[in-house]
């Protein structure tokens, strides 16, 4: 009785871990494709863009669709949570580099 309730604990753990893994993963194509669409003013660059994401990541937008949905319908709470957590950071990042390119302009502005 003890192996098999050690083997079901490790089973449990293996799937609360893989769960936790998937959702990073998400939350990384996610911010990546947050930061491409912000990055590139051009929407066919941003398309470009996206779609090398996925790729890289081994989703085409049928499949990243797909996963969003599933996430979604599994915890809309935590879901809504993540993609709100996300577009937060993205957001934070975007100023930072707009801050960054403010400063580098500024500094190279000729004062008369």
């Amino acid at each position: 009785m003890r192996i098999i309730s050690a083997i079901l604990f490790i089973v449990f753990l293996a799937a609360c871990e893989s769960e936790d893994s998937r959702i990073q993963r998400y939350t990384d194509i996610y911010y990546d494709i947050m930061v491409a669409k912000e990055t590139y003013l051009d929407s066919a660059l941003a398309a470009g863009a996206i779609d090398s994401i996925m790729k890289h990541y081994g989703y085409d937008i049928s499949t990243f669709e797909k996963e969003s949905y599933e996430l979604f319908m599994k915890d809309r709470k935590n879901f809504t949570t993540i993609i709100d957590s996300v577009r937060k950071r993205a957001e934070a990042e975007m100023r930072a580099i707009l801050s960054e390119k403010e400063k580098a302009r500024d500094t190279t502005t000729v004062k008369e």
